[in-house]
């Protein structure tokens, strides 16, 4: 993986086929070639092609062959590793993941002034490792947008309770006195992304529908509410998954969620918005 990321390129690894999920899925292999008498397979990589417009991809990209080429039994340890969403040869690859994201958009952020700023970014950093504490909800993934972060979960369950619980803290500090007053807007949606090295973070980032979607979710519904969290359909009928699975908490947040309608995005895209009541405890 290391030749693959000096070189900018990313290993070709689609969706795995539900249907042969008992059999390791060898998309990313190409060509066998020999190398001293034993068998090696050729990698392939992601490319797009000047020939075709990228939405005649489907998702973009189109598989190649690269130069680099491993032995044959290598590719059974590198399937295994696709399957481990956090594994280097997954981060390397097109393989896409499935991950909840909350959206914290500071009200007003912009018309502060540069010390209250500080003062307001750092409650908020606060605010946040608390509820992870006290929850058992933690971020992936904790991502600075300027007036704002977003932070990435596993599961919508997790995301949701997180959100709640912030916002409650949020209106508690603010009322003892403890932060200064400030204002939230917070969207929530799950969905496909995939990794990518951001040298900027020096860490791993996302890139994709399921990161987007918290920002696409609070552009449907306007900049006229804050202080209220909104959810996404997807987010709703993740949790509605496993609320039928019997866990209570999943069954709480569901009753805490009221349909506001669909609404369309600044791209003309519409959007199942529910609000969620964080008063509701969880």
């Amino acid at each position: 993986m290391r030749a693959l990321h000096e070189e900018g390129q990313v290993l070709w690894a689609p969706p795995p086929n539900p249907i042969a999920s008992v059999q390791k899925d060898y998309s990313f292999a190409g060509e066998t070639v020999e190398h001293d008498g034993k068998p090696y397979r050729r990698i392939l990589v992601a490319f797009t092609s000047p020939l075709s417009s990228w939405d005649q991809a489907g998702d973009g990209v189109w598989s190649g062959t690269s130069d680099l080429a491993v032995a044959a039994d290598i590719c059974a340890e590198i399937a295994v590793e696709l399957d481990t969403e956090t594994s280097d040869i997954c981060r390397h690859s097109t393989r896409p993941i499935r991950r909840a994201f909350v959206y914290v958009d500071i009200s007003d952020y912009s018309q502060m002034p540069a010390g209250l700023q500080l003062l307001v970014v750092l409650a908020l950093v606060r605010l946040a490792e608390a509820v992870e504490k006290s929850t058992g909800a933690n971020a992936e993934a904790k991502l600075c947008i300027g007036d704002g972060y977003i932070y990435a979960f596993d599961d919508a369950v997790a995301a949701v309770r997180f959100a709640g619980q912030l916002l409650r803290e949020l209106e508690g500090g603010v009322a003892a006195g403890r932060i200064p007053e400030f204002h939230v807007r917070v969207g929530a949606h799950v969905g496909a992304v995939r990794w990518f090295w951001d040298p900027g973070r020096d860490d791993w980032n996302y890139i994709g529908d399921g990161i987007n979607g918290g920002n696409r979710v609070l552009g449907a519904i306007g900049k006229a509410t804050d202080d209220v969290i909104y959810v996404s359909g997807q987010v709703r009928q993740e949790i509605q998954v496993v609320a039928e699975g019997g866990l209570n908490l999943a069954k709480t947040l569901l009753g805490a969620m009221l349909n506001r309608g669909r609404h369309e995005d600044k791209h003309k895209r519409m959007w199942r918005v529910y609000e969620l009541s964080h008063a509701v405890a969880v």
